[in-house]
């Protein structure tokens, strides 16, 4: 009897040093909207750089292939996620606390870079919403573009007043997605995942920035991104989106 609880007892620690021998901890990413050098509120008057009187009512973006990095490789924490950000910087109390965006399960350990995706990658993009489980971010129809054949990789809308009159008369959907509009971003930090601890992290997203430089994304004649056509468009929205995201 007492050889086979000692079997019993080895076999439970045995089992337990072939299960997951690194403690866990999370990242949380407080993500802060901005235009320019100003917070950004939804429903709130901010100028376009040509001029016009300029407001948002949404703005969300697929999140995937999230990574953190170290001397050791490549630590994947997150698969995809669909953040949806207008209510969370709807009223100036929302605006100040910022969106806390946390991704639990990572394992202890000195990183050196955070690495994610804006978008759908491809093996999934090439399918339809049809494809996966009900419980599945990527079941939302209403985030495919059945004409582009893919999800809709960002969406920033809102309304501007093109004439100056003080109405914003003109709404404005700039929409990214297509597999030629996938973006990866690597941004250089150094942080310490805890057993059991939060390693916080500021993400900053500045809007302006999708409209780029001079020469400017031209709202005016392309303030709906809605046609296959728009290839242009939407490749330069996209590439200036990306350059508004930076790290503390």
């Amino acid at each position: 009897m007492k050889s086979k609880i000692f079997l019993m007892v080895m076999f439970a620690a045995l089992m337990m040093s072939c299960g997951d021998s690194k403690d866990k901890g999370s990242m949380e990413l407080l993500i802060k909207l901005k235009y320019g050098d100003k917070d950004l509120q939804m429903f709130t008057d901010y100028t376009y750089p040509t001029g016009q009187k300029i407001t948002f009512n949404r703005f969300s973006f697929y999140m995937s292939q999230v990574q953190l990095k170290n001397a050791s490789g490549a630590k994947n924490i997150l698969d995809i996620d669909y953040l949806s950000l207008t209510n969370a910087f709807t009223g100036s109390a929302n605006v100040a606390k910022g969106f806390s965006y946390v991704i639990p399960d990572i394992e202890e350990g000195t990183y050196s870079s955070l690495v994610f995706s804006i978008g759908v990658p491809a093996v999934d993009n090439n399918k339809t919403p049809a494809a996966f489980s009900s419980d599945n971010i990527l079941s939302n129809q209403a985030e495919y573009w059945g004409d582009w054949k893919s999800y809709i990789f960002s969406r920033t809308e809102g309304q501007i007043d093109f004439d100056g009159d003080g109405i914003m008369e003109e709404s404005f959907a700039l929409h990214t997605g297509a597999n030629a509009a996938f973006r990866t971003l690597e941004f250089p930090i150094t942080t310490e995942i805890k057993a059991n601890g939060t390693t916080s992290h500021t993400l900053i997203i500045d809007l302006k920035k999708q409209f780029g430089s001079a020469p400017y994304y031209d709202i005016i004649n392309s303030p709906q991104i809605h046609s296959s056509s728009q290839t242009t468009e939407v490749k330069q929205l996209i590439d200036n989106l990306v350059t508004g995201f930076t790290m503390q």
